[in-house]
């Protein structure tokens, strides 16, 4: 990527390890960058259904600095590529131990689920009900934001080199409009066809009845009886 060496120089000034990057393509497309410093590994995902939570509206809520608990299903555990973009995500998602602007107390948690080769993520406040004085009961309410990973691509450098792992159903999002757009064409072309020939119907059966009426409503010719007996003398 064009951006490495300056992201890696960023990383280098603020004494970072690992780094996110939000990559937004014709004001349509969001790209997101995760990776390690200066060397990588790093991944790269297509964003898709991004949920603020201004728009969900969530009961749930954290206190800021708070550590989140990373959680990820079983997937993430069988998959190789998928070992690799969870060590990822622990080191940038995570909070370091001991952090000099985190808070001593865990009251969230980041969940990563994997469904329909995508990475689906939502975000839970822990709520703690006291029952009795020995025994506290836990729920989730969730707080937002809600969005999904589509991965691309697991390079072994830093936002390039060489790929460790493709995602080879992955469709572009160019070429998706493509699509979309040549079908609804070819839709357009068959409708545009259909209604040419019925409208050349409905004219011939204008033309034929606009005859129909016209025989019938024939005015009377005055001048036709005398070529009629001048027809009639000639046959004599």
């Amino acid at each position: 990527h064009t951006l490495a060496p300056v992201v890696r120089d960023l990383c280098h000034a603020k004494h970072c390890d690992s780094t996110i990057l939000l990559e937004n393509r014709k004001r349509k497309d969001l790209y997101m960058w995760v990776g390690m410093a200066p060397y990588g590994p790093s991944v790269r995902f297509h964003v898709l259904n991004v949920h603020t939570m201004d728009e969900l509206k969530m009961t749930g809520n954290c206190i800021k600095g708070s550590r989140p608990v990373l959680h990820f299903d079983k997937a993430f555990e069988e998959l190789p590529h998928l070992r690799a973009i969870r060590a990822m995500l622990m080191h940038t998602f995570g909070t370091p131990r001991y952090h000099a602007l985190s808070r001593p107390f865990v009251d969230h948690i980041f969940c990563f689920f994997w469904f329909d080769d995508r990475i689906y993520f939502r975000n839970y406040q822990i709520v703690e009900q006291e029952v009795t004085k020995k025994e506290v009961e836990r729920s989730l309410l969730e707080i937002g934001p809600r969005f999904v990973l589509n991965p691309i691509r697991v390079f072994q450098g830093f936002m390039g080199g060489r790929s460790f792992w493709k995602n080879t159903s992955y469709v572009t999002p160019n070429t998706r409009r493509s699509q979309l757009w040549r079908m609804h064409m070819s839709t357009d072309k068959k409708g545009m066809k259909e209604d040419r020939y019925r409208k050349r119907v409905e004219a011939h059966k204008r033309r034929k009845r606009i005859k129909q009426e016209l025989a019938t409503v024939r005015p009377k010719d005055e001048v036709e009886p005398v070529f009629q007996i001048g027809a009639a003398r000639q046959q004599m």
